[in-house]
Order: structure tokens, then sequence, then C-alpha cells
């Protein structure tokens, strides 16, 4: 992912590398690997996000990240603002009613 969006401000260190990799490569963590692979290795802070946003939308803690924690859910929120606005636009009822229920679960920090 090149999003702009959900890196800046997100550090990509070293010792996060590693426990990374292993929420890549786990399919019961995340649906969607980087670059569609479990090998694939994590190289930038969109990426990052990518499996992180992925990780506690499955309901798992953020252990290890806690200092991304405020950053991901202001990002978050940022980014379904977004979603839901072009999905009113676009009349996609079914991803609507999800992002908005996201949305709502992320602004009132529960779940995070």
């Amino acid at each position: 992912s090149t999003s702009k969006e959900l890196g800046g401000g997100l550090a990509l260190r070293t010792i996060d590398k590693k426990p990374l990799a292993a929420i890549n490569a786990s399919e019961e963590k995340i649906r969607f690997p980087i670059d569609g692979s479990r090998k694939s290795k994590c190289k930038t802070p969109a990426s990052k996000a990518f499996l992180l946003l992925q990780l506690r939308a499955s309901g798992a803690p953020l252990e290890g990240f806690d200092d991304t924690r405020i950053l991901m859910q202001e990002k978050g929120c940022r980014v379904l603002r977004a979603m839901i606005e072009y999905a009113e636009s676009a009349g996609l009822s079914g991803p609507l009613c999800a992002a908005v229920r996201l949305h709502k679960s992320l602004s009132s920090g529960a779940g995070w």
C-alpha cells in the first residue's frame, strides 16, 4: 500500500518488523496479507498500518504496538469518514452500514 493517509506520522521501527511478519503470516489474524503474500515483509509505515488496522478489525489487541494505538485511531476515523462519504455517493448500503458502525466504535474508543 502507498497510502500517505495511514503512513504519515507512523514509524516502522526495526523492532516492529518481526512481530509484523508474524501477523502477516497468520491466516487467523488477518485476511489480506501484504502484497497478497503471507511471506512478504513489512517495509513501509503504510504496510504497518494496513496490518494493524486488520488486526484490530478482527478484534485482536495491538499487543506490543501501544505507541501507535492513538495514532491509528485518529487515522482510522479519517479513513472511515472518507469511506462513508464514498459509500453514500455510490449508493453502497452494505459497506456504508459497516463503515458507520466501525466509525462509531472507533470514535467512542470501543475496541481500541
